[in-house]
């Protein structure tokens, strides 16, 4: 099951040796992790740094999927049974928490809470299915007011066999049981879930640069040229590729470079239909010798962002040289020839990469400005967006920004933004940049804010893997934080070296994953109530020398909102058989639209003396899971030889549970901050 950790761990580590072996990139990575150890995240006892490929983080944003709050801890703080949560609703499917109060032991989980999630109602999912999920896991600290965050960033591959995910070393409990560390808080503890379903992206956006684009020569004749004034004069646009462009000049120009004649090429708009993207412009511009072949030439090449106006050229002759054929009656001739030219379009799913790798192999983390940054391979491709860039090396020097064209992810309009050389402006010096930008907010309400849980990606091809990087921290996107991503997603070092794989066939690819985090508006409160009514049931049994070596049970009784009934067997069970009397008590169903989740019974088990006050006692107290069936109690309460002693009147026993504690299960509007 999703439980086994062990047996993941030993694969991830088996694969950290071979590619250590294999290639010069482990080096990298490791040496990272090396020159992060003394990074922290909060000044606590509690060590918040990885732990087993785990990252624990604190964040002040709740979850978005579920929070089970526990008051009165104290009363089930040593047991070993598992609570289960009430079924909720997420991303379209539907869950339960798995809590381990004392951790789980069949999964290294001793000395720590253990916490999982488990996908219910499978029956209506099709044959084969499967459920790729982004999961972080929630404790939270009452003190500081804020949620800790375990995450390990691998997909949980949810399917018939993997029903259940989660972590069996969620938090040590030495530190969740210190009342200086806050998570214990009036006796009161609260968990929490985040479940996003990464569904790959079936399309990219894919860059292309070509050279020599058709219809790629435009002439611009000036006329009248004495007489033209000291301001910039534009030509006609022209349609290159999906753009149109235009050509300007200041015949007058005065302040730096007055006595040269400036050209440049200036973006415009794109022709109709067209996506709107950062646009690649290489372009010979010639001012033409009008009386020979003598032209002068220059050249100039770019990003042009996707708003109108960018300009980019160069100072192509000085004024008093024009009379040498390049001014013929009061006229010049500039020219302007796109050599190359970016072209955009989408790729099906069809033509991608299909990788069915499964489980990271190398794990890092470096410091950064905002947190702790992770980096990790997985197989899975993003599920919000792909950006592959074809002759790379075109481009791989230019420091502007490329824009990609808009894709909507999770009910919002976004761009990535591109630094190859990294944005200086942000600490990317020597690295390259990555970005996401929210767009179309003009339609948003006044004072909108929408929470992000962001990770980025790079394309390893020669492993068939993303390098996915993120921080773990919810990026808050509102009208004066538009943009968020990583300065320093991947040096560029490591990105240029044909060793790493990340430039493969002279083609890069990147990639982003927007999940929108909407803190649940509602909690699961678990409170314990002692002896709560009617909670005392008499079973009286006849003719009990006649009855047979089977199991008996009572009628159903209801306390809280569970059915309950006690069973034995008259001739013994496990090692009081034949000699000892055995009692227990059956969790049964739920009464008509209760919660159902794990119920915590309590109970005093009785057997009567009927002909004094001297009754045998037991006690039990367990998680009694959903599934009816579970039993708790004794298989000895009394021996058969001592029945005669006022316990067996008239061939009849009586047994009694008076249930002294029980659980209520309810749904809080105001879970914690």
């Amino acid at each position: 099951k999703g439980r086994m950790e062990n047996r993941t761990w030993s694969l991830r580590v088996t694969c950290f040796v071979f590619f250590f072996i294999t290639s010069s990139s482990a080096e990298f990575l490791i040496r990272q992790v090396t020159e992060s150890k003394d990074s922290s995240v909060l000044e606590t006892e509690y060590n918040l740094k990885t732990n087993l490929g785990l990252t624990r983080v604190l964040r002040n944003q709740r979850p978005s999927s579920k929070i089970v709050t526990i008051g009165s801890f104290s009363v089930i703080r040593e047991r070993s049974e598992p609570y289960e949560s009430s079924v909720f609703e997420a991303s379209g499917y539907k869950w339960r928490l798995i809590l381990y109060m004392n951790g789980n032991k069949n999964d290294g989980g001793n000395n720590h809470v253990s916490l999982y999630v488990r996908i219910e109602d499978t029956e209506s999912l099709p044959t084969g299915w499967e459920v790729d999920v982004d999961l972080k896991l929630f404790v939270h600290n009452a003190r500081q007011r804020q949620y800790l965050t375990v995450s390990d960033e691998t997909v949980k591959r949810y399917n018939q066999g993997y029903r259940e995910w989660g972590y069996a070393q969620l938090i040590l409990l030495s530190t969740f049981h210190n009342p200086s560390q806050g998570y214990i808080v009036q006796d009161t503890c609260s968990f929490g879930a985040e479940i996003f379903i990464v569904k790959p992206v079936k399309q990219q956006e894919r860059v292309t640069v070509l050279s020599n684009p058709p219809n790629n020569v435009f002439t611009w004749r000036l006329l009248r040229f004495s007489t033209l004034q000291n301001k910039f004069y534009n030509s006609q646009s022209f349609l290159v590729g999906d753009r149109y462009w235009r050509l300007e000049t200041n015949p007058r120009r005065v302040g730096p470079g007055a006595p040269h004649l400036p050209f440049n090429l200036e973006a415009q708009g794109f022709r109709p239909n067209a996506v709107a993207t950062t646009t690649w412009g290489a372009v010979n511009l010639r001012l033409r010798d009008q009386l020979g072949s003598n032209h002068r030439l220059g050249y100039s090449a770019a990003w042009y962002p996707i708003r109108p106006g960018y300009k980019v050229g160069l100072n192509i002759i000085y004024i008093r040289d024009l009379r040498g054929g390049y001014l013929v009656n009061d006229s010049i001739v500039l020219e302007a020839e796109m050599v190359m030219n970016g072209e955009w379009e989408m790729e099906s799913e069809s033509h991608m990469f299909r990788f069915f790798l499964y489980h990271h192999f190398l794990f890092c983390r470096v410091p950064h400005s905002t947190g702790e940054v992770t980096r990790e391979l997985r197989s899975e491709r993003p599920s919000s967006k792909i950006v592959t860039i074809g002759n790379f090396s075109v481009v791989m020097e230019r420091f502007e920004p490329y824009e990609s064209s808009v894709f909507e992810a999770s009910g919002y309009k976004w761009r990535l933004i591109l630094y190859v050389t990294g944005n200086k402006d942000d600490g990317g010096n020597n690295h390259v940049s990555l970005y996401v930008r929210i767009e179309d907010t003009d339609s948003l309400p006044t004072g909108w804010e929408v929470m992000v849980d962001l990770k980025l990606f790079v394309f390893n091809a020669r492993r068939h893997m993303y390098l996915t990087v993120t921080d773990e921290a919810v990026k808050r996107y509102n009208q004066g934080n538009r943009e968020w991503g990583f300065g320093q997603l991947i040096p560029l070092s490591t990105f240029r070296n044909p060793n790493q794989g990340f430039i493969v066939q002279n083609t890069v690819s990147f990639g982003a994953e927007i999940f929108i985090i909407r803190p649940v508006g509602q909690q699961e409160r678990v409170s314990f109530v002692s002896n709560p009514p009617d909670n005392v049931f008499t079973w009286r049994i006849l003719r009990f020398s006649s009855l047979e070596d089977k199991i008996y049970y009572s009628s159903e009784f209801l306390v809280g909102d569970r059915f309950w009934r006690l069973g034995f067997n008259p001739k013994g069970e496990g090692e009081g058989r034949p000699h000892a009397i055995p009692i227990f008590l059956y969790a049964q169903g739920f009464r008509p639209n209760a919660v159902e989740t794990s119920t915590w019974g309590a109970v005093n088990l009785r057997l009567r003396h009927q002909l004094g006050s001297n009754p045998k006692r037991a006690s039990s107290a367990a998680w009694y899971p959903i599934q009816p069936g579970h039993r708790e109690g004794v298989s000895n309460i009394i021996l058969r030889k001592d029945l005669q002693d006022g316990y067996l009147v008239k061939d009849s026993i009586v047994f009694e549970a008076e249930m002294f504690f029980r659980v209520i299960n309810k749904v809080s509007s105001t879970p914690p901050a």
